[in-house]
């Protein structure tokens, strides 16, 4: 099996060690394994089938299955890429559509009610923002989030209607056009947070993760810790609703 990672070039001289993971595991299954870059990748629209793909210039064997790794930074160009594969039955995980539903924060809060999953209260607000309303509608303390982000960033924590005001002030100065996600916080275990991987409908794993530093957010990729979670009745039923698009 030929595997194709889609990502953007490493920054650092060290391979991100979720890579080195991938690339051991696929050589211990005896899967060929590449990483792509979405920058090495160009585009023929055409009846020309599995030759309207090029890499570097050239005409290449497309892989069984691509896996992306382009997070929320993924833009146009490489959803395209993803939507051109997918096309030429190339097995894409996951998929063009998951993947830009879940770069949209509200979005995808959205689509996690429709299913009936429990989450936090969420509000979409933009300039000029109402502190009345946020305190009626969602409260104080309050999570403030942009709509496009990951690891952590552009999340923060608004613990009264004073320091609410102050923020808003900051980001009106920098970007009126700036929408932003409010959400209320759920204080009863703070730092810590559970990660459920639910696939074809069915709980295969959790991961509790822990702030080590004192603040709300327990990102692995701030420094927090993760521990293996056992599964239970609760978690086998969150993962019972109904599948997500």
């Amino acid at each position: 099996m030929d595997l194709w990672v889609l990502q953007k070039r490493p920054t650092g001289m060290v391979e991100p060690f979720e890579l080195t993971r991938l690339r051991e595991e696929a050589r211990s299954l005896d899967i060929r394994f590449e990483t792509v870059a979405p920058e090495e990748i160009d585009l023929i629209v055409s009846r020309g089938g599995r030759r309207s793909i090029r890499r570097c210039g050239a005409e290449v064997q497309l892989p069984d299955v691509l896996l992306p790794r382009t997070g929320s930074g993924t833009d146009y160009f490489s959803l395209a890429i993803l939507r051109q594969l997918e096309h030429l039955g190339v097995a894409v995980v996951n998929r063009s559509s998951a993947i830009e539903a879940v770069k949209d924060k509200l979005y995808a809060h959205q689509i996690l009610a429709q299913s009936n999953l429990p989450i936090p209260r969420t509000m979409l607000v933009r300039f000029p923002v109402d502190p009345h309303l946020v305190a009626q509608q969602i409260g104080f303390p309050c999570v403030i989030k942009l709509l496009v982000g990951s690891y952590g960033d552009g999340v923060v924590l608004s613990r009264d209607p004073a320091s609410f005001r102050d923020l808003m002030e900051l980001v009106s100065g920098l970007d009126r056009s700036q929408s932003l996600i409010l959400q209320q916080y759920i204080g009863t275990r703070p730092g810590k947070d559970l990660r459920v991987w639910v696939i074809g409908g069915q709980v295969i794993g959790a991961m509790l993760r822990s702030s080590t530093d004192g603040s709300f957010k327990a990102n692995i990729s701030r420094g927090g810790d993760g521990q293996a979670f056992p599964l239970n009745p609760e978690l086998e039923r969150l993962g019972a609703c109904r599948k997500l698009r």
